[in-house]
């Protein structure tokens, strides 16, 4: 299958699906790549407040990358 072909797979799935889909993406990504398990990992153990963002600027950043 190619990239195209699983883009527009992806496209037709309902959102339940597509977020299961990203949720996969991410967590094969942690175990795959060092570096990018631990800046999640230390932003996560951060307590300062001024570096947390709200849930819907989460969002709103999935939606622009």
């Amino acid at each position: 299958m190619s990239i195209t072909q699983l883009i527009d797979e992806v496209d037709r799935l309902e959102p339940t699906d597509r977020k299961r889909l990203m949720a996969h993406l991410v967590l094969r990504r942690l175990r795959e790549n060092e570096a990018y398990r631990a800046e999640i990992t230390r932003r996560i153990d951060d307590k300062t407040p001024g570096a947390w963002v709200s849930l819907e600027e989460f969002e709103a950043r999935l939606k622009d990358n």
